[in-house]
């Protein structure tokens, strides 16, 4: 068995089939794999709902790692360079710190706690920051109006919705 460190904790990198009954497997229609961790943080839900590739997969858009974009130009660059499992952490570590950045501004006035930052941190991560900026959840929050599970949800565009059933478990996760 082959083993990943993340947060200074060892778990075993497990194999799996694609499934959109349990929430820690991606909804992907290939054997990724996927790391298991015991953590409860954005990170681990974020590697656990990306899954990791070496290579960039075309998933809307190029994605290598645990779900960086890579553009079109860094394409070909990838695919004769494969990224390891550390980069590819160091690379969600890198991003995801530009992502709780950008969410910490934009909720500048806003007193959000760091649960709530990191969910919205993932959602930016996930849908890439100025799309999320546009979320009917954005303005709700910085009107500080009450959000429930449906508005995180909502973040997906409705037929995505039922295409993508692994997006709505992610959204419920990050509520």
């Amino acid at each position: 068995m082959q083993f990943f460190t993340v947060n200074n904790n060892t778990v075993p990198i497990l194999h799996l089939k694609p499934s959109t009954i349990d929430l820690n497997v991606p909804n992907r229609a290939d054997n990724t794999e996927v790391v298991q961790s015991p953590c409860k943080d954005v990170e681990c839900l974020i590697m656990q709902m990306e899954g990791f590739s070496a290579k960039p997969v075309y998933c809307g858009g190029h994605a290598i790692g645990y779900g960086r974009a890579v553009y079109k130009s860094k394409v070909q660059y990838y695919k004769n360079n494969p990224v390891t499992r550390q980069v590819a952490l160091n690379m969600l570590r890198e991003d995801l710190d530009k992502k709780r950045n950008q969410v910490k501004q934009l909720f500048i006035t806003a007193n959000l706690n760091s649960n709530q930052i990191d969910a919205l941190s993932s959602i930016a991560y996930n849908t890439g920051f100025y799309s999320f900026k546009k979320k009917a959840l954005v303005n709700k929050i910085s009107n500080g109006k009450k959000v429930n599970e449906q508005d995180f949800i909502n973040t997906i565009c409705p037929s995505y919705q039922k295409k993508y059933r692994g997006l709505v478990k992610r959204r419920k996760a990050e509520y």
